[in-house]
């Protein structure tokens, strides 16, 4: 059993609880033994040096490798804590942004996308109620470039005004690829916006309402009763970060009868 030793008494702020002890193997064969025991208020520090033949020397203490030693450990777990952050960031951060623009790019379809969708209903309503109004077409565009105010008119491919079989009937091959069909449909595109009324008059040359004359639309309700008129658009829309390619065509169509105007 150790018997005396050096006190070294010190007030601190801290408030210890239990007895830390720890030994090791000294010089010249004897044993070293510290304890640390707190209480309220004061930390008592005990540090013997018992030799072989038995004389006991006390040394002061010194933690200034055994802090240094933990500063570097707490340095080099940060380092790593850091570099896997770094990693970390390198994946996720491409994929945040590329989640991003694509809610960002789909938005923008989505508002042409409506935008085509209430310009082809407001045309089918106006060549409804137009019925066979010899320049039903030209105030059908007028209505359509009113609607259309939203969307970039260079994109806008072709508009087809054409004779439907019936409610959700679209426009036959030809007419959508941009070719007029007689007695079937008119292609109009946005420089036919800027004409004027006369150039609409079926009996003109070069008018371009002539391969489907409003006025030989049927608006009677014998036979079978008045005819569908249907409105159709093909948009072309340009993807803004080019992540889905440069463009995505957009179309849209809306089919109602005409107003009959008479009952025979």
């Amino acid at each position: 059993m150790l018997t005396g030793g050096h006190q070294i008494l010190g007030k601190g702020r801290g408030f210890w609880l239990g007895r830390l002890c720890w030994w090791s193997r000294g010089q010249n064969g004897g044993a070293i033994a510290a304890s640390l025991i707190g209480e309220s208020g004061k930390s008592t520090l005990r540090f013997l040096d018992r030799r072989a033949d038995g004389d006991v020397v006390t040394r002061r203490p010194s933690f200034r490798f055994h802090r240094r030693q933990a500063a570097h450990a707490h340095g080099r777990g940060r380092g790593g804590e850091r570099g896997v952050s770094v990693i970390e960031a390198a994946f996720v951060t491409p994929v945040f942004f590329i989640l991003i623009l694509g809610v960002f790019e789909l938005g923008l379809v989505m508002n042409d996308q409506l935008a085509v969708a209430n310009t082809v209903r407001a045309g089918a309503r106006t060549a409804s109620a137009t019925g066979n109004d010899p320049y039903g077409d030209f105030q059908t565009l007028r209505k359509i470039s009113r609607e259309s105010a939203a969307l970039d008119r260079s994109s806008i491919e072709h508009i087809v005004i054409y004779k439907a079989t019936g409610f959700g009937d679209g426009p036959s091959a030809t007419c959508r690829s941009g070719t007029p069909v007689t007695g079937v449909c008119n292609v109009y595109d946005a420089a036919d916006f800027s004409r004027d009324r006369d150039e609409f008059a079926c009996s003109r040359v070069g008018s371009p309402s002539r391969h489907w004359c409003p006025g030989s639309r049927k608006i009677t309700l014998v036979n079978g009763g008045t005819e569908f008129v249907g409105v159709w658009m093909a948009y072309s829309h340009a993807w803004v970060t080019k992540m889905f390619g440069d463009t995505v065509e957009l179309t849209d169509s809306s089919v109602i009868r005409l107003e009959p105007r008479t009952r025979t």
